[in-house]
């Protein structure tokens, strides 16, 4: 049986998660992006061998690349091979190498030049982010995937008018790069 690493794994659950909306605002040049917390990747069927008698045999999907982050993951929905799902579960990291690709593609986005100086990043946390939850999104950021997306997080619950408000005042965060997730609500039934 071959090793397979954890994040690379799909799961279908992941498509019943609704994507986040996620706002960007880079405090230096005052722009502003709001994208969908959607990612594509090419999943391809892994074959495990067999589970102890002849009629079985084990299975499990595996991300083989991601395609497209944010809206431009819509574009490949329903294609052969393809999943669009969210890597949030209402507003908290659920898978990390796709939140992680997720991430970097959004600063990218908003920041071409940060791979020579990584942004201070302000992440919204939920009211009801746990400790573990709270530990999963600054490792997003300072240790997951091949390179830290960031030199610094912080974490704050406020609103996002009142976060501008709070870095505007201070000169120390004058370089940051906000990251406003809200998860849309799960309709329960």
């Amino acid at each position: 049986m071959r090793k397979t690493d954890a994040s690379r794994l799909f799961s279908d659950r992941y498509r019943s998660f609704l994507p986040s909306d996620i706002t960007l605002i880079d405090c230096k040049s005052g722009e502003t992006l709001r994208e969908s917390s959607l990612v594509a990747a090419e999943v391809e069927q892994e074959e495990l061998g067999q589970c102890g008698n002849a009629d079985c045999e084990q299975t499990q999907r595996r991300i083989r690349r991601y395609l497209a982050a944010g809206t431009d993951a819509e574009a490949y929905a329903g294609r052969p091979g393809v999943e669009v799902f969210s890597p949030l579960r209402e507003g908290q990291v659920a898978h990390t190498g796709a939140a992680w690709y997720m991430m970097d593609a959004f600063l990218e986005w908003l920041r071409p030049k940060r791979r020579l100086f990584r942004p201070l990043v302000c992440v919204h946390t939920q009211p009801e982010t746990t400790e573990a939850q709270e530990r999963a999104l600054v490792e997003l950021f300072m240790l997951a995937g091949r390179t830290p997306l960031a030199k610094q997080v912080f974490l704050y619950e406020q609103t996002l008018s009142q976060i501008k408000r709070i870095l505007h005042e201070n000169k120390n965060l004058s370089q940051a790069v906000v990251i406003h997730i809200e998860p849309q609500e799960q309709k329960r039934t």
